[in-house]
């Protein structure tokens, strides 16, 4: 997996000089995250499936006692290599986060539901086990190393991630962005699928890319909304 980031790491130091002492949290606006995900169908001969969207931020909700983050996700799903029968999808509500920048945490609300999970826990030293999250369900998922990654203007942490001893690194967590995998994917091995972040950006600026995709996705994006709707949770 360290192979796919020799794209765009080239230009950050693993030194001292790169890295960083400040924590940077999960963006509240005006961030894109571009993700692909992939499937095999049990058919003979074997045939892909593959779904290419974007998820971003708009606006404000209230659940329960907490103001989270709106994301809203706009794609396509087309056999792979692309076609036929594309089918797109446009600003469909996807979920909503929230984050305690002093433990730093996100939290996650799925859609049609009210139960918060935590989704990322970025307090984390080399050695240390990852909690089980709404993206993680494996126990002894471990953190093996910590380096640095430039994005944009400055440093973020970005911790390598194994499962047991031996298994060898194969995704990682980058901080205030997400996972090698996407924002809400599982970061664990699939089986005859998987997912990437293809890209990040920030202010329409590309804060990261995988060297192995473009940025480049042709969907429609809602305008971002800071405007707060109430939302009354019974029992």
């Amino acid at each position: 997996m360290k192979k796919v980031l020799l794209g765009f790491i080239l230009c950050a130091s693993l030194g001292a000089q790169g890295q960083s002492s400040v924590y940077h949290p999960f963006p509240d606006s005006n961030a894109i995250w571009m993700e692909t995900v992939w499937w095999m169908f049990p058919s003979n001969p074997p045939q892909c499936g593959q779904r290419d969207y974007v998820l971003f931020i708009s606006g404000d909700t209230i659940i329960g006692s907490y103001s989270y983050k709106k994301i809203l996700s706009s794609g396509y799903s087309h056999m792979c290599p692309f076609g036929p029968g594309v089918n797109y999808y446009s600003n469909r509500y996807v979920g909503a986060f929230r984050q305690d920048t002093s433990l730093k945490q996100v939290f996650y609300v799925p859609e049609n539901s009210s139960i918060e999970n935590l989704l990322y826990d970025f307090n984390l030293n080399v050695g240390d086990t990852l909690p089980v999250t709404y993206n993680s369900f494996f126990p002894n998922v471990y953190v093996t190393s910590i380096d640095s990654i430039l994005t944009g203007s400055d440093y973020r942490k970005l911790y390598w991630l194994s499962i047991e001893r031996g298994w060898g690194e194969y995704a990682f967590l980058i901080e205030g962005i997400g996972s090698s995998y996407g924002l809400l994917n599982r970061f664990e091995p699939w089986f005859e699928s998987g997912s990437y972040l293809r890209c990040f950006t920030l202010e329409q600026q590309t804060i990261y890319q995988d060297s192995n995709f473009t940025c480049n996705l042709d969907v429609s994006i809602a305008e971002t909304s800071e405007n707060i709707s109430s939302v009354i949770i019974f029992p």
